[in-house]
């Protein structure tokens, strides 16, 4: 519940921006929007079924939670497979990520693989810990490692019957993680796992992760994932572009928000200048991601 202002807007983003989408169906743990609430409003203005459902699963609640991982992020894989039966591709979005430009998700090539999903930037570029792909060589996992915050899925290869195997894999991470000395993704490595090295490699422009926000490749993102504990929710001028301002005040307005500080100048040009060291350890990562998924594609 707590973070359902910014699910509202995470899903007014994609009605607003994206023309292929049927239903969005927002999954609540132990809370229910009313049924008046105006993401419903903005779905039936633009044509698209809005749907407030809760979710939860017993057998996730004998694992444990990792650092200050939320229960919801283990309800990842339920979620998809409540719906996977409507629908000729399901995609799974976290709540902190925000949509600028249409994507065009129905024209998606996932070749006769399960999953397309987007490299996890600061993991394998070696951000979050450098020490990531000698782990995984030395533990026999596969380097091409995806961010779970945006996972495409073909739902005629969707299989109901790994969800044993997911939450083994889960309950596993409690003791050991062979990606990361010191993990709290529990449910990423789990799918990482889970789908090997199974999956799409998507463009990183379809989940431009928080450690690029001061790149160039931020700027120009179609989707921007708000990773960490700042997201686009409460605006910062030092925080927050000219881009995410007005692509909030165009979602605020089509809320019923009347918010006169969503028409303040950004100060986030004179903070990228103090970032300039961060800027250039992401696109020394994001070179080193895109290269391993160019090896990739030609093998």
């Amino acid at each position: 519940e707590n973070g359902y202002e910014l699910a509202r807007h995470a899903a007014t983003s994609i009605i607003l921006t994206q023309t292929d989408i049927h239903d969005i169906h927002i999954f609540c743990y132990e809370f229910l929007p009313s049924s008046t609430d105006p993401l419903a409003k903005v779905g039936r203005e633009h044509g698209v079924n809005v749907h407030f459902e809760t979710i939860d699963d017993h057998t996730v609640r004998d694992i444990g939670v990792v650092g200050r991982m939320p229960r919801p992020a283990y309800l990842k894989f339920e979620a998809v497979d409540r719906v996977f039966k409507l629908y000729d591709r399901v995609l799974y979005v976290d709540h902190d990520i925000l949509f600028f430009d249409r994507i065009s998700i129905d024209r998606m090539d996932l070749g006769d693989l399960p999953i397309g999903a987007v490299y996890d930037i600061a993991e394998v570029g070696g951000i979050t810990d450098p020490l990531f792909l000698d782990n995984c060589r030395e533990n026999g996992l596969s380097e091409h490692y995806f961010n779970s915050g945006f996972m495409l899925f073909d739902s005629s290869k969707w299989c109901s019957k790994s969800k044993e195997l997911y939450i083994q894999l889960m309950k596993d991470h409690q003791s050991s993680c062979g990606y990361k000395k010191s993990c709290g993704t529990n449910d990423q490595c789990s799918f990482n796992r889970l789908f090997k090295n199974n999956w799409k490699r998507l463009p990183l422009n379809f989940n431009m992760q928080g450690c690029a926000k001061f790149t160039e490749r931020w700027a120009y993102a179609s989707v921007r994932h708000y990773q960490g504990v700042s997201k686009f929710l409460p605006v910062r001028p030092w925080r927050n572009d000219q881009r995410d301002i007005r692509l909030l005040r165009r979602i605020r307005d089509a809320l019923g928000y009347n918010d006169p500080r969503y028409q303040q100048l950004s100060l986030f040009p004179l903070n990228a200048l103090r970032k300039k060291l961060e800027a250039i350890r992401a696109n020394k990562a994001i070179a080193k991601v895109e290269l391993m998924s160019s090896e990739a594609a030609s093998d």
